[in-house]
């Protein structure tokens, strides 16, 4: 038996991810806002679980559950839930107008109710979820989607979204190769010539080994209108960094995360640990600031990196949770490298290739060495502070 308690000793309700002994890749998802307490009637297959508890609660890591737990969460403070715009050296508060950024992922009711978001659909449009990865990674640019416009609570910072929704209807077989390259393709060509769209940031991707000349083809488009890709290097350090990340023209992002931020049970502290015995195996020492996300895809090299875990944001209950994956570091890098075309004078005068490396140059000219390998980190984590 699980239990979940708060501070006080009360039970709050919690969702929780199995991952089973009988495979790696299997997971089950189970026991989705349970309330205080959650019993499974055979416990011998489980490996490990992951717990979110409603509220505003660290996400916890239980191995091997069979004995009986009593889980009793941290809460998160103000300084956690903040922690990656102090490091990014990003504003927590809007700034004067600038350049507008496009989105390629799937859309949920709380962004198509959002007016700072303008949404374009690759299919037909479908009834939609109150929440989605999209929403999560429009919170990143926008702070809170359900704030009124004028609340300080939304820290949105003068940016705008441009958002292209590539979520298939049931009809299409979700995860096909084919049609999330399609998509992908079409929202890039589409976003790209938008006037005022300088940066895309994409958090979807295609794990395979194979190349993709329709791909390269929109992205190199994309450059030629002056638009710079970012996208997500994936979540499978086992494969190579994901379509279309690796291509020559995208600027690929792996994941880091910040030591000492997570209490001590949390699933974010076992990433750290983990992360240090990756950084040990690699003959370096275990001593810096930052680690590397064991999680983040990096076989063929990242471009930069940026926070991938214990980004915190809410779903449309006003829960607060943690999130992790490189899907969170690409819009994080995104919207250090919005803020610092805003601060470049004669960015809005540049057209074609000439913004495009512009907008590159300006990147990694704000790039900071973690001290972690080069295949983890590339040119490092960009900071505003570091421009």
């Amino acid at each position: 038996m699980i239990y979940v308690r708060d501070r006080f000793g009360q039970p709050i309700g919690a969702s929780a991810l199995l991952y089973m002994k009988n495979s790696q890749e299997e997971k089950l998802r189970i026991a989705t806002n349970f309330q205080g307490a959650f019993e499974l009637e055979d416990w011998s297959n489980v490996k490990f679980m992951k717990v979110w508890h409603n509220g505003g609660h660290w996400k916890q890591l239980i191995v091997d559950p069979e004995n009986e737990t009593t889980l009793r969460p941290d809460e998160f403070s103000a300084d956690q839930e903040s922690w990656w715009k102090k490091k990014m050296g990003v504003s927590e508060r809007p700034t004067l107008s600038g350049p507008t950024v496009g989105v390629i992922d799937h859309v949920s009711r709380r962004v198509m109710d959002c007016a700072k978001v303008t949404v374009t659909h690759h299919y037909e449009p479908r009834l939609l979820k109150q929440d989605s990865h999209g929403d999560h990674v429009c919170q990143v640019f926008l702070g809170n989607l359900d704030a009124p416009q004028t609340s300080p609570d939304r820290l949105s910072n003068g940016e705008r979204i441009q958002f292209y929704d590539i979520a298939p209807p049931l009809a299409e077989v979700i995860g096909s190769e084919i049609s999330t390259s399609t998509a992908l393709i079409q929202g890039i060509l589409y976003l790209s010539h938008l006037t005022d769209v300088s940066v895309i940031s994409i958090s979807q991707g295609i794990i395979s080994d194979e190349h993709s000349d329709a791909l390269e083809a929109a992205v190199f488009a994309a450059k030629q209108n002056g638009v710079i890709c970012v996208a997500a290097s994936g979540n499978s350090p086992n494969d190579l960094v994901a379509l279309p990340a690796r291509l020559e023209d995208v600027v690929s992002v792996g994941g880091v995360g910040l030591n000492g931020l997570s209490p001590e049970l949390s699933y974010v502290n076992h990433l750290e640990r983990m992360g240090k015995i990756t950084l040990e195996n690699s003959g370096l020492e275990a001593t810096g600031e930052w680690f590397s996300c064991p999680n983040a895809s990096y076989r063929g090299g990242v471009d930069v990196v940026g926070p991938s875990s214990a980004i915190i944001l809410t779903n449309s209950h006003g829960y607060a949770i943690d999130f992790e994956g490189t899907s969170y570091a690409c819009p994080v890098v995104a919207r250090a490298l919005m803020e610092r075309l805003k601060q470049i004078e004669e960015f809005s005068t540049l057209s074609g290739e000439d913004r495009y490396e512009r907008s590159k140059l300006a990147l990694y000219s704000m790039c900071v060495d973690l001290g972690l390998p080069n295949e983890r980190q590339g040119k490092g984590l960009p900071t505003c502070e570091a421009a």
